[in-house]
């Protein structure tokens, strides 16, 4: 993504799942991420993810957990992306990371216009790291390496591939005051592959539900029950799109790109 710049410090190593929850309303996740740069110990860049809004509300919170190792200050960028250009909305200062575990972070202590997200419209946030001695388990990951959470990195550097063995890292916003709490993170994942394709994207885990397609500007363009697990999108333009698939009474969804 242009918009991700790099710094010249080494890059935390953060995986990411949001969790948007407001009080009655459905929960939504996202599996995909984006992290810029070479994803390798002691290589400078910053963090990045783009991401749609399911319920209008406000974040509250950002919940991390991170590797061992970590050890870094960090900053927070929110921005609004639905305009096809970058506003930022809110920024955090200042937050110390010391892995592992998870990280709750009060975005109300941080400053800016506002928090408020609507349905539908595309966001994006930003890790800055403006600490030092950040790196993780000594070793630099490529295209197809293992990750936690069962995910490998492909060359868009978007999460793909299962290793059910790994450990789980998960990144979360909270909406309206709802509550985060480890436990309560979804741990049925959600991929879309191959990823990109130019024809038909299957979904692991998943057989027959219905599915709704969105365009990056959050437009929904259909709705359609999968066959087999699969989903043919071979009548789409070329371009990144969003997936949204039905997890028990959450939606989660998964970023797909159409060649």
């Amino acid at each position: 993504m242009k918009y991700f710049q790099k710094v010249a410090t080494a890059p935390l190593f953060l995986f990411l799942i949001m969790v948007f929850t407001t009080t009655g309303h459905s929960q939504c996740i996202e599996e995909q991420l984006t992290i810029t740069g070479n994803q390798g110990p002691n290589i400078g860049s910053s963090m990045g993810q783009q991401f749609m809004a399911c319920e209008t509300g406000t974040i509250d919170k950002v919940e991390l957990n991170v590797f061992a190792g970590s050890n870094a200050v960090m900053k927070f960028e929110l921005y609004d992306s639905s305009q096809g250009f970058i506003n930022l909305m809110w920024t955090v200062d200042n937050i110390a990371i010391n892995g592992p575990g998870p990280l709750l972070i009060d975005l109300t202590t941080g400053t800016g216009t506002t928090l408020n997200v609507t349905q539908n419209q595309i966001y994006s946030m930003r890790f800055w790291n403006t600490g030092s001695s950040v790196y993780v388990l000594g070793t630099a990951f490529s295209s197809g390496d293992p990750y936690p959470n069962g995910a490998a990195l492909n060359q868009f550097g978007e999460i793909q591939n299962f290793e059910p063995n790994k450990l789980d890292y998960y990144f979360r916003l909270a909406f309206n005051g709802a509550s985060l709490s480890i436990d309560e993170i979804a741990t049925q994942s959600v991929v879309a592959y191959p990823n990109p394709t130019s024809e038909t994207l299957y979904f692991r885990g998943f057989t027959s539900e219905m599915v709704t397609l969105y365009s990056i500007t959050g437009k929904q363009l259909f709705t359609k029950a999968l066959e087999n697990g699969s989903l043919d999108i071979q009548a789409i333009p070329s371009g990144m799109y969003f997936v949204a698939v039905p997890v028990g009474n959450r939606v989660a969804f998964s970023k797909v790109i159409k060649q």
